[in-house]
């Protein structure tokens, strides 16, 4: 989320933010970085975004498939969509599968043009959620919100209460963080294109993790105030 806030405060959507784009650096769970910034786009420049600009599916807010191409994209593809597809991630690490799928695109679409009250239903009705800390189930719906609008923004998200505890580690040394049953379904992502794969492990192995994590530590250094 540190990420998007710093992206968010210069106008940049990632627009395709998904569990095969957050990579860990080292074994150390600080070293999380999000990249692929291929669909990424400058708010400011919305005039460039092709019509096949739109993530992936299973991560893509309800606005994006009520796009009118006769209107100036500014409001349809805003930062909002990173801190839904955020929300997607944060779902699916704490419950065990996505929160929107199908075995067709069709299917996936339908659950996603439900009403917010049917979404929330939906999702809140698994075995897994009601093992969740209250604080955490509060961040995921909120981040979840059918309105961009009433969407949490990035940095709303990292002032939540949940994430402040979290940084707190009061929730682990209560053994309280996060019950997660089953993971089965993230072998899903394993299904990502070889060549992508390369791509993005060509990309990550530019820098040596020593590096990563000097420049990691110069930067959280000079910024006190965590504003990005």
């Amino acid at each position: 989320m540190r990420a998007l806030r710093y992206l968010h405060g210069r106008n940049i959507t990632h627009a395709d933010v998904k569990l095969e784009n957050c990579l860990f650096g080292s074994e150390s769970l600080d070293s999380l970085h999000l990249v692929d910034f291929g669909l990424s786009v400058n708010i400011k420049d919305f005039q460039d975004v092709s019509e096949g600009s739109r993530g992936t599916l299973n991560y893509m807010a309800p606005e994006l498939f009520f796009i009118d191409r006769s209107k100036p994209i500014l409001a349809q593809l805003w930062p909002q969509v990173d801190v839904w597809a955020a929300g997607v991630i944060l779902y699916t690490l704490s419950c065990g599968f996505l929160p929107f799928n199908g075995t067709t695109p069709e299917q996936v679409v339908s659950q996603m043009r439900l009403p917010e009250e049917f979404i929330h239903q939906r999702l809140s009705s698994c075995r897994q959620w009601a093992l969740l800390n209250p604080l955490l189930q509060d961040l995921i719906l909120n981040m979840l919100r059918v309105n961009p609008q009433s969407r949490l923004t990035s940095s709303q998200v990292l002032k939540h209460p949940w994430m402040i505890d979290v940084r707190n580690q009061n929730y682990a040394q209560k053994q309280m963080f996060v019950n997660v049953n089953d993971l089965k379904t993230v072998a899903i992502y394993g299904k990502t294109h070889t060549l992508k794969k390369l791509i993005l492990m060509f990309s990550a192995v530019r820098l040596t993790d020593a590096s990563c994590e000097t420049i990691k530590r110069k930067f959280e250094a000079a910024d006190r105030d965590q504003n990005g």
